[in-house]
């Protein structure tokens, strides 16, 4: 006999991960300035900072080349990164009620990722630290449609295109027999695309973040969208039938 969970796992060969700001969400400003105000109390940095690039990035990742702008040594950054990791996180907390106040849903998510849970294992591939992620999808409520044991955050690795490995092993040992050609990367950057190509798995573009159609379509995801709204066009290219 078969466990409920070792049915569920055969039953789901297909790993969606998804990506968070500019693809499912928008607005968590808050995010940034809880990022900024960490950095300059663990850096010492000065008011005025240069360099900043978020999109596609990890959180780590964007500290790093932020603080090499401002000549901070790469060694203070390492010493000191679990330091901000976790000051940032508080700075975040302390902003809950703005953060809910300015977070918008992309059109289609909701009913799309209702779509999908009982076909696929849908998770989390972002460049947010674990527990920022889950504070804008608790935020967004939205956190209940993903399997967190099978995502993989920025807090896990500081480069994004390592993320896909990192994602697989956890679904694998929960049971699910997904393969990198069944595992699709939807994301709004070029980042995402690369990500889903170092791991082996499909990239959906969607252009719903701060790179255009024509940008994303420069980096060769197998599908670009517009946006999700059109959940017949989404299926289509996740290749999931509607009768599924």
């Amino acid at each position: 006999m078969f466990s409920p969970l070792q049915i569920l796992s055969m039953a789901k060969t297909k790993l969606v991960l998804w990506d968070i700001d500019g693809t499912l969400i928008r607005g968590a400003r808050s995010a940034s300035q809880a990022f900024l105000a960490a950095l300059r109390t663990v850096f010492a940095l000065g008011p005025e900072l240069k360099g900043m690039s978020f999109a596609g990035k990890t959180d780590a990742q964007i500290a790093r080349e932020l603080l090499s702008n401002h000549d901070v040594d790469n060694g203070l950054i390492d010493a000191r990164l679990d330091a901000f990791h976790m000051l940032y996180v508080q700075e975040f907390q302390q902003r809950a009620a703005q953060l809910h106040a300015e977070i918008q849903i992309l059109p289609g998510v909701q009913a799309l990722l209702q779509l999908l849970q009982p076909r696929t294992v849908q998770a989390l591939l972002t460049g947010n630290f674990e527990a920022g992620a889950r504070l804008k999808l608790d935020a967004a409520g939205l956190s209940h449609f993903f399997m967190w044991e099978c995502s993989a955050f920025g807090s896990d690795h500081e480069q994004r295109n390592q993320l896909v490995p990192i994602a697989l092993e956890r679904a694998r040992s929960l049971g699910y027999a997904i393969s990198p050609a069944n595992t699709v990367v939807v994301g709004d950057t070029p980042f995402d695309i690369a990500c889903a190509r170092a791991g082996g798995a499909r990239a959906i573009a969607v252009a719903t973040g701060s790179f255009d159609h024509a940008a994303l379509a420069q980096a060769e995801p197998d599908a670009l969208l517009d946006n999700l709204a059109d959940l017949q066009q989404v299926l289509a290219a996740l290749e999931i039938s509607s009768a599924d």
